[in-house]
């Protein structure tokens, strides 16, 4: 009797101090899918599915389809949906037997009621199947490890790349894991630990810098004999949990000590780098000045602190406000989540003049709405597909979408709902060329890079906002403490 495996994925990150709540049809824009649809949907996709389900076709697994529920980043989930959703994926393994479950997470999911929403599903799973049948999971390398999660399952595998560019191949690995599990060539054994620090996301880049020279560490960990895998965990730093922090993980062959043992060393060269990866960026105000100074374009000024990557609204002004401050007559694109001005423009039409109270209503702690005049020179669907490595092939639906030319240079894209900051396509599908303007505004910190390779400059703005990378600025009070760098003294203990 061939091996049957359960696959699903509900997939989304989330930031705790954005108001905008998570509903189920901020997953059905991303695309819900059932049963065998799932497989058709995800079959060769760049998703840690689609490295499920080729690994499977590749050993002769029979594949159980359970959900595929994709969001992008926002605020918590909420409750219903979340219920709603897991519901889905436990009810479809409920009955059917399965010799082995493999879900494709984010590992920073959290809903209403629910600080570890990626623990809680683990732990649905495992009511469902027993404690017999093996857990494996791909997880973002932006998960928040915690004991429950680490009680679920059997084996969990990290991406190792930021821009994240190997989801499919940590997919793939998990697959190939547990199908050696099943098969009994492997017996895998988990050691982790916990670091008691977040920091920002800037230099999470596995390509250069002290981030890659962790990442590189992890890669000659995971060839050590006796290791299946070895993950880096550097936690989403912008939701207030218990349990907060990077985290380490080793699975070995059987052999739990030697697992324990190079989790540590990991973790303690994690540590030691704490400092080198802090970030210090310029102020607004000359950070717009360097952008405008700059020889050639296109700059890509990067709004931090309205990072919808990280789940913040993506409504700041602080950028746009700059900008009209200074006068500034280069040609710019700037992206604003606004739905009201939205409907407003879409009444006036293309070629209308329209007045616009903009921005500020969603984080209107960080920010308030701008006035602006300006042309309408497009309406568009809002709807693309992503083109570039990091999520390439997903689907994105902006909802309506509008071009609002301001000052003559100025080209505000403002949409419905938030979208996929890192990716060029949000001009695109708009009809607007990033890659000839002089200042493109993006709110991604790390994925960017991997789409914006047209870009002269790239310059970091500290500007205000749910994600900005001064984490002492936010109201953390459920996270554990103390926590580097929001304490003094801490210590890894």
């Amino acid at each position: 009797m061939g091996l049957k495996v359960a696959i699903g994925m509900m997939w989304q990150e989330n930031n705790t101090f954005s108001p905008v709540k998570t509903a189920l049809e901020d997953f059905e824009r991303f695309g819900v899918y059932y049963g065998e649809d799932v497989i058709e949907r995800c079959r060769g996709s760049s998703t840690a599915l689609g490295g499920f389900i080729e690994a499977a076709e590749e050993e002769g697994v029979e594949l159980i389809p359970t959900i595929k529920a994709l969001s992008w980043s926002g605020g918590v989930v909420e409750r219903d949906a979340f219920n709603f959703l897991v519901d889905q994926l436990v009810d479809r393994m409920a009955g059917v037997r399965v010799d082995g479950v493999l879900l494709d997470l984010h590992g920073a999911m959290v809903a209403e009621g629910f600080d570890d929403a990626d623990g809680y599903i683990l732990e649905r799973v495992r009511e469902v199947v027993g404690g017999a049948i093996p857990v494996a999971v791909s997880f973002d390398l932006h998960a928040n490890i915690t004991a429950s999660k680490i009680r679920s399952l059997d084996i969990l595998v990290g991406y190792h790349t930021s821009p994240h560019v190997d989801m499919f191949e940590t997919g793939y690995k998990a697959a190939k894991i547990l199908f050696s599990t099943l098969t009994g060539r492997i017996k895998p054994t988990i050691g982790w630990r916990k670091i008691p620090m977040i920091l920002p996301a800037e230099k999470h880049i596995t390509s250069k810098g002290p981030f890659a020279e962790l990442f590189k560490e992890v890669e000659e960990v995971e060839e050590l004999d006796g290791v299946v895998s070895a993950s880096l965990f550097a936690a989403q730093q912008w939701i207030d949990v218990p349990e907060l922090g990077w985290s380490t993980l080793v699975i070995t062959d059987g052999n739990p000590e030697l697992a324990d043992k190079l989790a540590n060393q990991l973790a303690e060269s994690a540590w030691d780098k704490r400092y080198d990866l802090l970030v210090h960026n310029p102020p607004l105000e000359e950070a717009v000045r360097e952008a405008v100074e700059a020889e050639e374009g296109p700059v890509i000024l990067v709004d931090t602190g309205d990072n919808v990557n990280a789940g913040a609204p993506g409504d700041s002004t602080a950028i746009l406000k700059a900008l009209l401050d200074m006068g500034v007559t280069q040609p710019v694109m700037l992206p604003i989540v606004d739905s009201e001005s939205v409907e407003k423009a879409v009444k006036v039409g293309v070629g209308g003049e329209v007045t616009l109270e903009v921005g500020g209503k969603l984080d209107n702690l960080f920010s308030k709405p701008v006035r602006v005049r300006g042309r309408v020179k497009r309406i568009v669907d809002g709807r693309f597909t992503i083109e570039g490595r990091v999520g390439e092939g997903w689907e994105v639906d902006m909802g309506r979408t509008v071009v609002l030319e301001v000052e003559d240079n100025i080209h505000l894209l403002i949409t419905e709902s938030s979208y996929p900051g890192h990716d060029p396509g949000i001009y695109h599908c708009a009809g607007l060329r990033p890659e000839e303007a002089k200042i493109v505004v993006v709110k991604s910190v790390i994925h960017f890079k991997a789409s914006y390779r047209f870009a002269k400059k790239i310059i970091f703005a500290d500007t205000p906002g749910l994600s900005t990378s001064n984490l002492a600025r936010l109201p953390f009070k459920k996270a554990p403490r103390p926590l580097f760098p929001l304490d003094e003294n801490v210590r890894l203990e």
